[in-house]
């Protein structure tokens, strides 16, 4: 037996077996225990009166009953095209199985190619076309989803108690390079949208490039999405190499600057730290995170929320960054990994500690996250003390605790350490 049939002519090859559909559903009117154990969908099938048949089947079995072919014709299926199904047992069932699935798939992709034609004619956002492409690729690949017992999920947390009782001492999740943030989360966790909010020259991107670099330094791989501005490296090599970047800037280095830079250069150039510059547009931005999960991103950021394009200009900003905060949190989970994402706060937070409430101006973000931490300071104050506030945690306390900013080196550290 082949899967493919005879060319339905000029070359073009049929996508669909009727012959093996037939035989899969006579594998299981005659052997019914297979039904629940294959992984067809009536979707599955090309032919729509087998597609009715499989449904049909499904629904005798749940009533109790054997789908014999009386019960079949009773339910409205013509009897002469019952007549096609031939008695025969589940012994070849595997084979049948993987051909409707193979045909199914090479329609679907088939359908995929199509639609992406129609997006080209009708002028659709070609970064809109590839992101939607990437969408269907990946729901095809995914394959069919089961449900699982409570058996089953509770056998799985019991291992993951015990495994992290077997590592107590090491973080669950990615760490951060803040003690206290680490203690407090347990590290950043898988498929959690994390929201970082501040005032402006606060140092949120100094914050994200100290967790990028914490990361990326214990083994996890990073991608950084820098929306505001392409001078992230230099930032990470200030703070690495503990060199003034205001010099490095206008080239008024001291005695030892070039040393220490050569020296940061080297423990930098190593690290898994990938940055894109380039990408505005929401569609662009998940197309691109998805290139860095295949690369094996184990951590995405972003700086910052309210700089992504997205939508035209005549939708309100509230509307539009709460789109985009919904789509992001879908994205985190869709690629199970932590998104962090850093959110300028409106001027009603400044000269106070912000709260949830300022981000609740901001479309639907505090709402989607997972995890919301603020970084405050008073701009009076003589000392660059930082609050660190956990605002929002769904998984773990809310707490808050000091770390120290070093502006001159783009650097957050532990109180005490240098």
């Amino acid at each position: 037996m082949r899967m493919v049939e005879e060319s339905a002519g000029d070359g073009e090859v049929n996508l669909y077996n009727l012959d093996h559909e037939l035989k899969l559903l006579s594998s299981v009117i005659y052997d019914v225990s297979a039904f629940d154990e294959i992984p067809v969908s009536a979707e599955d099938f090309y032919d729509s009166r087998h597609a009715t048949i499989f449904k049909t089947i499904g629904q005798i079995i749940r009533d109790g009953q054997r789908p014999d072919l009386p019960l079949l014709a009773d339910s409205g299926i013509e009897q002469s095209y019952l007549a096609k199904i031939e008695p025969m047992t589940a012994a070849n069932i595997q084979f049948y199985v993987d051909s409707v699935l193979h045909f199914s798939q090479l329609r679907k992709l088939s359908n995929v190619g199509n639609t992406v034609w129609d997006s080209i004619a009708t002028g659709r956002d070609p970064g809109e076309i590839v992101e939607a492409l990437e969408v269907a690729l990946t729901n095809l690949s995914t394959g069919t989803k089961k449900v699982e017992s409570l058996k089953d999920l509770l056998g799985n947390s019991l291992q993951q108690i015990e495994d992290n009782y077997n590592n107590r001492g090491r973080l669950p999740g990615v760490p951060t390079g803040f003690d206290k943030l680490d203690f407090l989360t347990g590290g950043l966790q898988k498929g959690e949208f994390i929201v970082i909010g501040a005032r402006p020259s606060i140092g949120k991107t100094a914050f994200a490039l100290g967790m990028s670099r914490a990361a990326a330094g214990a083994g996890y791989p990073v991608g950084f999405f820098s929306l505001e501005q392409s001078q992230s490296p230099q930032r990470l090599l200030a703070a690495e190499a503990s060199v003034n970047i205001v010099n490095m800037r206008t080239g008024y280095l001291i005695p030892g600057d070039f040393h220490r830079l050569v020296d940061g250069c080297s423990k930098l150039s190593d690290l898994p730290i990938y940055f894109d510059h380039h990408s505005y547009k929401l569609a662009d931005i998940r197309s691109q995170a998805r290139r860095l999960a295949r690369m094996g991103c184990k951590v995405l950021f972003i700086d910052y929320l309210t700089l992504i394009h997205f939508g035209n200009s005549s939708m309100r900003t509230f509307e539009r960054v709460g789109e985009i905060s919904h789509s992001l949190k879908l994205m985190a989970r869709e690629l199970d990994v932590p998104l962090v994402v850093l959110s300028q706060l409106s001027r009603e937070a400044e000269g106070k500690r912000p709260t949830l409430a300022e981000l609740r101006m901001s479309g639907e973000i505090e709402q989607d996250a997972d995890m919301v931490i603020f970084l405050h300071r008073s701009r009076k104050a003589e000392t660059y003390e930082t609050i660190v506030d956990v605002a929002k945690q769904r998984n773990g306390p809310v707490e808050e605790f000091v770390v120290m900013f070093k502006p001159e080196f783009t650097k957050f550290t532990d109180l005490g350490v240098a």
